[in-house]
């Protein structure tokens, strides 16, 4: 008896850990994606902002 109750606690230990371990790595991946897009969207506006592409259409084009 006094053994699966140990062994029950062990495996309930276990996934708790595994989960929060995973939770973890979860959101330190999120957080990247979120950092990433984050400058995308803040370079975004200088890269594609239509008047400097149009510059850089008519300069390679122009000659």
């Amino acid at each position: 008896m006094q053994n699966s109750i140990l062994r029950k606690n062990l495996a309930i230990r276990l996934i708790y850990y595994t989960s929060i371990k995973n939770f973890m790595i979860t959101s330190k991946n999120l957080t990247r994606v979120a950092t990433f897009a984050d400058v995308i969207q803040r370079h975004s506006t200088t890269i594609f902002s239509k008047k400097s592409f149009n510059n850089n259409f008519e300069n390679q084009f122009s000659h």
